[in-house]
C-alpha cells in the first residue's frame, strides 16, 4: 500500500475529514489531498508525524487495509 492510501485511510480510520486532518497537523488541505490523492510525495518526517498524531502506526493501518 502507497504512502498516499496509508494516510487516507488513517484518517478516515480515526473519522478525520481532511480539512479537520489538515488543519489539526498543520498543512493545507490541498497538500493532503495531493498527498492522499499521489499527485505529490510525501516527505517521510510528514508521513511519520501524520500517523504519529492520528496514533497509528504504518503496520496499524496496513494490517486493517
Amino acid at each position: 500500500m502507497n504512502a498516499g492510501k496509508v494516510i487516507k485511510l488513517a484518517r478516515t480510520i480515526r473519522g478525520y475529514t481532511q480539512a479537520e486532518l489538515s488543519q489539526r497537523y498543520g498543512i493545507s488541505e490541498s497538500t493532503l489531498r495531493n498527498y492522499e490523492k499521489e499527485r505529490t510525495d510525501i516527505p517521510k518526517l510528514t508521513f511519520d508525524g501524520i500517523l504519529k498524531h492520528l496514533h497509528l502506526t504504518e503496520e496499524e493501518v496496513k494490517n486493517v487495509a
